[in-house]
Formats: C-alpha cells, structure tokens, sequence
C-alpha cells in the first residue's frame, strides 16, 4: 500500500530512464519509475546515479501507475 514502506535491494538502476528495478523482501522483483522520487540516505539527498546494485532501500510509494504500468515511487531511502 501507499503508506507502508517497503523494503528491498536494487537489482538495476536506468538513470537515462528514470527508473530502478528492486527485489523486494517477500521476494518478487518490481521496476518503479522514479523520475519525481525523493532520493536520499543518511547523509542527505542522492542523484540516481548515486545508487549502487545491492543497495538495501526503504521506499515509499504512490498508488500511480506510469503509461507502462511502472508504479510510480515518492521517495526512496539507502540504509
């Protein structure tokens, strides 16, 4: 749900795409369009290219969907 942070580990990362790929922790792999996401980690805000495959995330997501289906992510966290 919208409100509910979701863990997980980035598989991918398309910055030319604004989008990432995460396996989250119950196990499926999703892709989210992350062109509007709020990126950030302990130190403070994060460009896209910043984020590294394997990276444990905490997102939080919008109920949107992109024109391809993508679930559209508010914000995303680096632990």
């Amino acid at each position: 749900t919208a409100n509910r942070p979701i863990a997980g580990r980035v598989i991918s990362i398309d910055a030319e795409a604004q989008t990432i790929t995460v396996r989250l922790a119950g196990g499926p792999e999703v892709e989210y369009n992350a062109a509007s996401a709020r990126l950030m980690d302990a130190d403070g805000m994060l460009d896209l290219e910043q984020l590294k495959e394997n990276d444990r995330v905490m997102l939080g997501v919008t109920n949107d969907k992109d024109a391809d289906g993508r679930v559209v992510l508010r914000r995303l966290m680096r632990r």
